[in-house]
C-alpha cells in the first residue's frame, strides 16, 4: 500500500488585481523525501517527483484562498458647509452578485494625510440596490469629530455572507479647510505667462508651449492650511475640456505657482480659462476673482528658410559653425593660390609650340 505525504505550502497575492475573465493557475511540484515524511526541498533529491492530485482517500487542494472580490466607486464626495459635514455616496459590487453582500453592515472610514489624523468613521445614512450593486450614503460631521484642516481620503468597508470584511479606498482626495477666518484666493490674467512671457498668447501649431500660473492668497494670517485647486479648461463650443488639474498650497500673504506643457496641432483661436477652486472647496470672502481667461492664438507653422535657419543658428551660438565655414573657405582659397603660384612662365621656344 502507498502512504501519502502531507505537506503545507503558503503564499500570498497581496496587492494583485484580477479582472472578471482572468484565470489564476497555481502549479506545485517538488521532489525527494520518504513516504510519510515531509519532502526534501531545494532540489537536494531527485528520487521521486510528486504532483499534487486529489482523491476521496487522499484529498488535496488549496485552502484559505482569499480574494478581494469587492469593487467600489465614490460618485459623490462633497462638502455641505451649512451642515458642517461631508456627504459621501458609494456604489459597491461583488463579483458574486448582490446576494454575496451583507447589506446590514457598512463602514465608511476617513483618513487624513497628516500624521495621527486617522481613524474617523462617518454616519450611515441609507442604502438601496441599483443594477446589481448596492448604493450607500454617509455623512461625516467633521466638527463633531474635531477634525483638522487636511487632505482626506475615504474607504468603504463591506462584509460578505461568509463574514469576511473587504476594504476599498476612493481614488479622489478631499481638501478640507476647517477654520472660521477670512480667506480669499486670487487669479488674474496678469498671473499667467505663455512661454515665460506675460501678455503674449500666440504660439505655433504643432509646437509645445508652457503655461505658468501663479495664484495668491489673501486673508487672516492665522489660516495655516489653504489648498488651492487649479484647473485649466479649453472652452470649445459648449464643451469644457480639462487640459490640466492640480492643487497648490499658499497661506494668506503668499503665492504659489504651477506650470504645464501642451500642444495644439491645428491653428485657430482657443478660449482658455484658468479656474481656482472650481468645485468651491474653500468658502472665500470673494468668489468673483477665481477665473482668468484669455484667447490663445495658434498660428500655422512657418516653412523653414534654409538661409534664415543658418543665420539663426549662427546668431544663437553658432560661432563655431561660422568659423568652420570661414576656415574651410580659407583653406580652399589658399590651395588655389598655392597651385597658381607653382605654375612658372615658359619663355623657351619648343618645336611643338605654335606661333
Amino acid at each position: 500500500s502507498e502512504e501519502a505525504t502531507k505537506f503545507e505550502i503558503s503564499f500570498n497575492l497581496n496587492n494583485e488585481s484580477f479582472s472578471q475573465n482572468d484565470q489564476l493557475e497555481v502549479e506545485i511540484e517538488y521532489s525527494g523525501g520518504d513516504p510519510g515524511q515531509n519532502p526534501v526541498t531545494g532540489g537536494q533529491s531527485t528520487e521521486q517527483i510528486v504532483i499534487l492530485t486529489s482523491s476521496i482517500d487522499h484529498p488535496a487542494g488549496i485552502s484559505e484562498l482569499n480574494f478581494n472580490h469587492f469593487a467600489a466607486d465614490f460618485p459623490v464626495i462633497s462638502i455641505e458647509d451649512s451642515a458642517e459635514r461631508v456627504a459621501v455616496s458609494v456604489m459597491v459590487w461583488s463579483a458574486f452578485g448582490t446576494s454575496d453582500i451583507d447589506s446590514n453592515e457598512w463602514t465608511l472610514g476617513v483618513v487624513g494625510v497628516s500624521s495621527g489624523n486617522q481613524g474617523y468613521t462617518a454616519d450611515f445614512n441609507m442604502k438601496s440596490m441599483q443594477n446589481g450593486s448596492y448604493k450607500a450614503s454617509f455623512y461625516w460631521y467633521y466638527n463633531d469629530a474635531q477634525a483638522i484642516s487636511d487632505t482626506y481620503s475615504f474607504y468603504i468597508q463591506a462584509k460578505d455572507i461568509q463574514g469576511n470584511h473587504w476594504k476599498v479606498f476612493s481614488e479622489q482626495d478631499l481638501y478640507l479647510v476647517i477654520h472660521g477666518y477670512e480667506i480669499d484666493n486670487v487669479i488674474s490674467p496678469g498671473n499667467i505667462q505663455i512661454n515665460n512671457q506675460t501678455g503674449i498668447s500666440k504660439v505655433k501649431a504643432g509646437n509645445s508651449f508652457t503655461i505658468d500660473i501663479t495664484v495668491s492668497a489673501e486673508g487672516d494670517p492665522l489660516v495655516a492650511y489653504n489648498p488651492i485647486p487649479v484647473t485649466v479648461i479649453w472652452v470649445s463650443g459648449g464643451n469644457e475640456i480639462i487640459l490640466y488639474e492640480t492643487a497648490v498650497f499658499a497661506n494668506p500673504g503668499a503665492s504659489a505657482s504651477t506650470s504645464f506643457r501642451y500642444t495644439f496641432d491645428n491653428n485657430g483661436e482657443y478660449l482658455i480659462k484658468v479656474i481656482i477652486d472650481r468645485n468651491n472647496v474653500v468658502v472665500e470672502s470673494n468668489e468673483n476673482n477665481n477665473v482668468a481667461e484669455f484667447i490663445l492664438v495658434v498660428a500655422e507653422p512657418e516653412k523653414e528658410d534654409f538661409v534664415q535657419s543658418l543665420v539663426d543658428e549662427v546668431t544663437e551660438g553658432g560661432t563655431i559653425t561660422l568659423l568652420v565655414l570661414v576656415s574651410v573657405t580659407s583653406i580652399v582659397l589658399a590651395g588655389y593660390f598655392v597651385t597658381r603660384g607653382k605654375e612658372e612662365l615658359d619663355f623657351d621656344w619648343e618645336e611643338d609650340d605654335e606661333f
